[in-house]
């Protein structure tokens, strides 16, 4: 999985937790570390937020417990979505909320994994980026399984996948991208669809629909998957 912090133009946080408190950190990846929630990065947009943080010792049941607040006094739990293995013992977890938020709009991160907590603070940019959003669909009724990858038609990509109840949005620069859903094993996916991004608003009903064909093989997300051109006609 992969995706270009520039492009998006979000405001990111690394931090890492330490005896002396919250330090910077540069990276987030496996390396030895003695603090299972020492590596955090935090993603902070008008369309919501992202968390990921490296773990290690985790086999996807016991993941960090993460929660988060808009006015420091109310906390709620950042859902989770799932965890992917770095190797040798590392993992990341990655969690997920799709609200609006205005810019400017401060907040806090605070996770608890094991005896570890730590505390970080963010703030939503002011900026002139816009959004993708849609739903997926399957017989008829939201499909909170579904994976999709954005690009520009040229190096850059993001891959995701939606939300329990179907949803995505995924802030981006304005432009050009294209919404290319991922066959999954069994179910085909909906074809490419050409989406114009306007500075500092959202580009909704980019909605995906699943079928069922026995055909269809699961497919990966990466700079050159799924292998599937750009029909001219869609550019």
């Amino acid at each position: 999985m992969s995706s270009s912090l520039l492009k998006l133009g979000l405001a990111v946080s690394l931090v890492a937790a330490s005896s002396a408190g919250v330090a910077s950190a540069d990276y987030i990846g496996p390396a030895a570390i003695s603090d299972p929630a020492s590596d955090i990065r935090i993603e902070a947009s008008t369309s919501g937020l992202s968390v990921v943080i490296r773990n290690d010792d985790n086999d996807g049941s016991l993941s960090p417990w993460v929660w988060y607040t808009f006015d420091f006094e109310n906390y709620e739990l950042l859902p989770h979505l799932f965890f992917e293995s770095l190797g040798d013992g590392y993992y990341l977890d990655y969690y997920r909320l799709d609200v609006e938020l205005d810019c400017g709009t401060s907040g806090e991160i605070f996770v608890i994994d094991g005896d570890s907590e730590v505390s970080v603070t963010f703030s939503v940019p002011c900026s002139s980026l816009g959004s993708i959003r849609g739903t997926a669909y399957k017989d008829g009724g939201p499909f909170g399984g579904a994976w999709y990858k954005i690009t520009d038609g040229g190096n850059w990509y993001t891959c995701g996948t939606v939300g329990s109840d179907g949803t995505f949005g995924v802030p981006v620069e304005p432009g050009t991208y294209y919404l290319i859903p991922l066959n999954l094993q069994g179910l085909r996916a909906s074809g490419i669809k050409k989406v114009v991004v306007e500075g500092g608003k959202a580009s909704l009903g980019n909605d995906i629909t699943y079928t069922s064909d026995p055909s269809a093989q699961h497919e990966s997300c990466d700079l050159y998957n799924p292998p599937r051109p750009i029909p001219s006609n869609v550019r």
